[in-house]
């Protein structure tokens, strides 16, 4: 059996595809998805790494109010230099008594400053509250 080829066509060895431009094609068309996907991700992680941080920030400092011998000044500084060391950017904790016996714990951070992609997280802010009961003769 002859092969022929018609004119003005590259000629292929019979038994071999043009596989390979193939592929390429649909690789090429399939990266920006890959791409989107792998950001997405690794931005959902790192906002859940910081709400993770703020959660044990806010509950670390609940228990360090609890005790009567920490003023809420104390517990405000150990904290925000806790948060520069491991690197988180603009964190405020604030305290405040909300009755005679409760102390509220807010602590807060926005995502902007302290993520890998700042433009997919604009203004948002990663926040936590915590309750937690102060003697009333502790001082602030």
């Amino acid at each position: 059996m002859t092969f022929h080829s018609p004119p003005f066509s590259r000629s292929i060895p019979p038994g071999k595809d043009n596989r390979a431009g193939v592929a390429a094609v649909e690789f090429a068309m399939i990266l920006p998805v890959i791409m989107l996907i792998f950001f997405a991700c690794l931005q959902v992680s790192n906002v859940l790494s910081l709400q993770t941080n703020v959660t044990a920030i806010s509950h670390q400092a609940a228990l360090a109010v609890s005790k009567s011998n920490n003023t809420f000044q104390d517990v405000r500084d150990r904290y925000e230099m806790y948060a520069q060391s491991a690197g988180l950017k603009q964190l405020s904790v604030n305290l405040s008594r909300t009755n005679a016996d409760t102390v509220e714990i807010v602590v807060s951070i926005p995502a902007a400053p302290n993520s890998l992609l700042s433009a997919a997280t604009d203004n948002r802010i990663v926040s936590h509250s915590s309750y937690v009961y102060r003697d009333p003769a502790a001082t602030d």
